[in-house]
């Protein structure tokens, strides 16, 4: 099942939309998975005079970030800057450049936006034109300040059964455990295969075979060592931190099966991950890492 099939149910809804002339002025897409397949689906349907049905030369154009009316912003591998936000207003402000007269621009992973870049966003939010689509996407929307969720129809959209990811990932050739630990980092096989294969990954994987040595001793205090030591010498950014937070989860969840042993290393993981935001400084984060694992473990 394609991810556009799996989203079915909410994109037959915004053709009504189109059809009825009701498309909202934003939508935020709230997933793990789909987000991107899904965001240029809807773009495809605004522009496209077939509906996006078909693999036309305005389809072709959007899948390349070639239409001069569609513009995206990501968030994925570095925060969002208010700069770019304001940019992307002077852009929106000028005429249409494309014969459907639709403007669109897209923002993913929107919860990786620095607080001034969400201010700004809310306020190019909160005064609507009429030819102006926004589509933000997020996998965590909690960390989305609430008056720009107010201003967006919220899509939760299906989530991809776990089990399919990691067995599809093994298909490829990874083992077991490492397809586990990627089905929780990636949104799609595709980008869990890419992960897989890159340094970062590996590194982190092999860090993580060294903490659940230490885990099941207990011995969480050279555990919290271990990960201020791999932050310094292996220079960790937000990214790789988030990872390793979902390994962690991924760990408890999986292969403890949410033995009450190790609510530790989950609960530790957790707080870490909720303050992961544009900004923050990776060794504190890692110093406040090795701080919870003993305060949790003492509780």
């Amino acid at each position: 099942m394609t991810g556009l099939e799996r989203q079915h149910q909410f994109l037959s809804f915004f053709d009504r939309q189109i059809k009825l002339d009701r498309v909202s002025h934003a939508y935020m897409l709230i997933g793990k998975n789909d987000t991107y397949e899904v965001a240029l689906a809807m773009a495809k349907r605004i522009f496209c005079p077939q509906g996006g049905e078909d693999n036309c030369v305005i389809c072709q154009r959007i899948d390349h970030n070639e239409y001069a009316d569609l513009h995206i912003i990501s968030g994925k591998e570095t925060s969002i800057k208010k700069d770019e936000i304001l940019d992307l207003k002077e852009v929106m402000a000028q005429t249409a450049f494309e014969s459907n007269s639709k403007k669109i621009y897209i923002i993913h992973d929107v919860d990786q936006a620095s607080p001034s870049a969400l201010n700004s966003l809310l306020k190019f939010l909160e005064e609507p034109e009429s030819d102006i689509t926004a589509i933000l996407t997020t996998q965590n929307v909690n960390k989305v300040l609430e008056t720009v969720q107010s201003r967006c129809l919220l899509v939760h959209l299906k989530p991809l059964l776990r089990r399919s990811l990691v067995s599809a990932i093994q298909d490829a050739g990874f083992p077991k455990r490492e397809s586990i630990y990627l089905s929780y980092i990636a949104e799609n096989k595709d980008e869990a295969l890419k992960i897989g294969e890159s340094t970062q990954f590996i590194q982190l994987l092999d860090l993580m075979e060294q903490l659940s040595l230490h885990y099941e001793k207990r011995e969480m205090e050279v555990a919290g060592i271990l990960l201020q030591v791999a932050c310094k010498e292996k220079k960790m950014d937000l990214k790789s931190i988030n990872w390793l937070c979902l390994m962690h989860i991924a760990y408890y969840n999986e292969f403890k099966h949410k033995d009450v042993k190790f609510l530790p290393v989950l609960k530790a993981s957790l707080a870490i991950q909720d303050r992961i935001q544009p900004g923050v400084i990776s060794s504190m984060l890692m110093d406040q890492f090795a701080y919870e694992l003993i305060r949790e473990d003492n509780l």
